[in-house]
């Protein structure tokens, strides 16, 4: 319960109707993320908590950013 100070009190409502779309959109999103790594290999990118993060970092922020919601609603343990 660690509040972000870049986000509003209330959540936005939903963009997609569906969770189908929402997963589609998210993987056009994992495909440009990776596009663009493939055509800038030494791309860094400033996060705005954990700072300067090259694609590896990124990767890895992902994936504990993704896990940690997943276990949040009970899609894994």
């Amino acid at each position: 319960n660690t509040p972000n100070q870049l986000l509003p009190d209330v959540p936005a409502p939903f963009k997609h109707v569906s969770m189908k779309d929402a997963i589609a959109e998210l993987q056009k999103e994992i495909d440009h993320f990776f596009s663009v790594y493939e055509k800038n290999s030494g791309l860094r990118n400033i996060n705005p908590f954990f700072g300067n993060l090259d694609f590896e970092e990124q990767v890895q922020l992902l994936h504990k950013h993704a896990t940690h919601h997943a276990k949040q609603f009970g899609l894994v343990e």
